[in-house]
């Protein structure tokens, strides 16, 4: 018999009660209101197999070696609860225990200390205390006692036991601790998922890493203090044919210091297996392999913030599955790649501060020009060499910025136990930057992508801005400052019914500002200073809003509010503000006008959970904006 009661809203404590069933063996209760302690009446369901009271309010202190004793009862989870601790009977051994518990989930608890109970449990293979304020060290016997899944993500453990030489756990997850020293690497080791992000360690021995890379399909070890030479290696040596395992699919060691050339291994991948890598914010030099022999599979790929040289290898136009690439703030010299475009899955293409040259193609005559770039959801060439007039096919092509409807949504993806029915929702992110609206900003609301944006600043474009672009109707940023653009701003860009941040400064653009612009209500950031504007600004809610400084500089003919001349109010202005400068950060130029914005963009890969992939943009900090941003103040 089985009772199912989650995800109601029952409220208030359950009382003891009397005459349990002895055939009641599983018992669900989870994402309710109940309060209280846990009723000792449970120990009396002597058939038990199953218990979940997960996201509920209990509190107090659970006795786990009392639920021991029953000897039918497998898994046990009580997640999300206000749980004071986890405590055992003293005596209690694992010679002298009969439990059958092989599952156990505490996670969100507020635990503060390291159940010691649960080590003499002799089949447990599944524990999650993830999110809890458990610090000190992690033992050793949690090594030799778990067999399937160790999730001890988001505490405070600051050292922990290097595990044995073998060591079998399918899922590892150690992240968000504050674990120094040397990364835990046995001998051997089996495992699926394999994640050390955002602690402190700081050495890894040359062939630690390759036993990790040659065993894990998918390792994290990004935001960690390791440095050094990522060792190099021969695909052949993992011998993963003999050993019967999977090739490495997805590898982040983003965030680190890594140095020195990158061994081709790493950027190729093994078997044609690499499905997500991420190796943005380390020291890292050398090129791109030009040649690859088999299928492509890569999903993600970030190497943003390093030294990587060269020219893009043209075998990316075979990843079919590809959703992400930033390489920007490398040293890559190269073409624009157009031959990127026949790609269905592109939704983000970042090639900023690298030293890409020449005009912006069109797709090829014997290619479709509406599958070109169709998916393409934010594209960043700012800050290279880039040159000539923009062609209006491209802009045609970019079904996905024409269509609010088509944007993409972050996709939840959801990992289920080996054992059990436990929904593990893991959100490993990676920052991707993008500059937009002059402030260190982070986009925190659920992750998710609607984001819409074109940054083609800091190059040397020229000619007129193609009327095309007005057809893009879900841009929500649009920056091709800093170039030689001429001719009059195109009224069409008045069909932007929801770009929030709209900068053509420092060209040589003339005519005047379009009156179809003062319709623009959802537009927070405008800078049109330093062209030749002339004419009167047209009056509006939105435009009323905007500084000086937004057509102060060049223009010499414009006039209007908010510029002092021939400026007739009909009451006092609200004073305003010019925006404060731009804070550089040190080891960037003198002239590096853009700032960081952080979002998560998951694509369905990376550690089976989706893989974060991290953009670049220039925006404004609304008070009133609909999307909730946390700025962060220079």
């Amino acid at each position: 018999m089985e009772l199912h009661l989650q995800v109601n809203n029952f409220s208030g404590p359950i009382e003891e009660f009397h005459n349990a069933s002895g055939t009641l063996f599983q018992v669900d209760l989870s994402s309710n209101q109940l309060t209280g302690t846990i009723p000792t009446s449970f120990l009396e369901l002597t058939a038990l197999d199953s218990i979940d009271l997960g996201y509920n309010h209990f509190t107090g202190t659970l006795n786990l070696s009392s639920y021991s004793r029953l000897r039918s009862l497998t898994r046990f989870t009580a997640s999300g609860n206000s749980l004071v601790s986890i405590v055992g009977d003293d005596r209690w051994t694992s010679g002298s225990s009969n439990s059958s518990i092989s599952e156990l989930a505490f996670a969100s608890c507020g635990l503060t200390r390291l159940p010691s109970v649960i080590r003499h449990l002799p089949f447990l293979s599944w524990l999650d205390l993830s999110y809890n304020g458990i610090g000190g060290k992690i033992p050793d016997w949690i090594w030799r006692n778990m067999s399937t899944w160790l999730d001890l993500s988001h505490n405070m453990f600051t050292e922990v036991a290097q595990p044995p030489a073998y060591t079998v756990i399918s899922y590892i997850d150690l992240s968000f601790n504050r674990l120094r020293g040397a990364v835990p690497s046995p001998s051997f080791l089996s495992a699926s998922y394999l994640d050390y992000s955002n602690n402190e360690f700081s050495s890894m021995l040359p062939s630690d890493f390759l036993t990790l890379y040659g065993t894990a399909p998918s390792i994290n070890l990004a935001n960690n203090q390791l440095g050094g030479t990522i060792p190099y290696a021969e695909c052949d040596q993992f011998h993963y044919e003999e050993k019967g395992g999977e090739a490495l699919r997805d590898l982040d060691l983003s965030g680190n210091n890594f140095s020195g050339q990158v061994p081709p291994y790493v950027l190729r991948g093994c078997n044609n297996a690499l499905r997500v890598l991420n190796l943005r914010g380390n020291r890292l030099e050398g090129t791109w392999p030009q040649e690859m022999d088999g299928t492509c599979r890569l999903e993600a790929v970030d190497l943003h913030g390093n030294q990587i040289r060269g020219r893009l290898p043209r075998w990316l136009a075979n990843c079919k599955e590809l959703n992400g690439l930033d390489v920007g703030g490398n040293n890559f010299v190269d073409s624009f790649p157009s031959w990127l475009g026949n790609l269905p899955h592109l939704r983000v293409l970042i090639l900023r501060s690298n030293q890409f040259y020449g005009p912006v193609k069109t797709v090829r005559k014997n290619h479709s020009r509406s599958a070109y770039f169709s998916s393409l959801q934010i594209i960043d060439l700012a800050e290279n060499g880039f040159t000539g007039v923009l062609p209006p096919g491209l802009f045609y092509s970019l079904k996905t910025m024409a269509q609010a409807s088509t944007v993409h949504k972050v996709r939840e993806v959801t990992m289920i136990g080996e054992q059990g029915d436990t929904d593990i929702h893991q959100e490993p992110r990676t920052p991707v930057e993008v500059a937009m609206k002059h402030q260190y900003m982070r986009m925190l609301e659920d992750q998710q992508l609607d984001l819409v944006l074109i940054d083609l600043s800091n190059n040397r474009f020229s000619g007129s801005i193609p009327r095309m672009v007005g057809n893009l109707t879900a841009l929500h940023v649009l920056n091709l400052s800093h170039n030689a653009f001429t001719g009059e701003i195109p009224a069409e860009l008045g069909h932007l019914s929801q770009v929030e941040s709209l900068d053509l400064s420092w060209n040589h653009l003339t005519g005047e500002i379009p009156q179809s612009m003062a319709s623009l209500t959802a537009l927070e950031w405008l800078n049109l200073s330093y062209n030749d504007l002339s004419g009167s600004i047209p009056s509006g809610t939105q435009f009323s809003t905007f500084p000086s400084s937004s057509f102060q500089g060049g223009n010499r003919g414009l006039y209007g509010c908010p510029l002092p001349v021939r400026c007739n109010l009909t009451r006092p202005p609200s004073a305003t503000k010019a925006p404060p400068p731009l804070h550089v950060p040190s080891g960037e130029s003198a002239d590096h006008r853009f700032q960081v914005i952080v979002l998560c963009l998951f694509v369905g890969s990376g550690f089976g959970l989706g893989f974060a992939l991290a953009i670049v943009l220039q925006v404004v900090c609304s008070r009133r904006g609909t999307r909730k941003w946390l700025c962060r103040a220079n």
